[in-house]
């Protein structure tokens, strides 16, 4: 009991919402794709700066085709935002450094206190750029 209690010193009040409680909450991520963490707001930015080549109708409605608001239909489906969208972020020369970065960022606003980080096995990376991803 007494290490409960210690666990759970300095949390926020029961008062306060719950999300500020789970926040402070030490936690760790063992498994985690940088191009499934990507911040929508830097997707955006860079197909408005052109550094990646989406068709239109992604451009459009980019939300739709990074975001599941259901399950999958499929396993497949399940991968329909890497294929069309996330991988092709992730090729941007010289990217990488940025997008460790902001996913450092948002992993500390949530309490993650460690975090073992992938890159995705069907990536198109050269062997320059998984050098760059490690050393960054």
């Amino acid at each position: 009991m007494p290490y409960q209690l210690s666990f759970f010193e300095g949390l926020p009040a029961a008062e306060e919402p719950l999300e500020a409680c789970l926040r402070a909450i030490p936690k760790v991520e063992l498994h985690a794709h940088l191009s499934g963490c990507l911040r929508l707001g830097t997707i955006r930015q860079l197909v408005a700066e052109g550094a990646v080549d989406l068709p239109q109708r992604v451009v459009q409605d980019l939300t739709k085709y990074v975001t599941f608001y259901s399950p999958a239909r499929s396993y497949t489906a399940s991968f329909q935002p890497w294929v069309r969208v996330l991988n092709r972020i992730t090729e941007i020369p010289g990217i990488v450094p940025r997008l460790v970065l902001e996913l450092a960022e948002d992993f500390a606003h949530d309490g993650v206190i460690y975090a073992e980080l992938r890159l995705s096995p069907r990536t198109t990376a050269t062997r320059e750029e998984m050098d760059e991803f490690v050393t960054g």
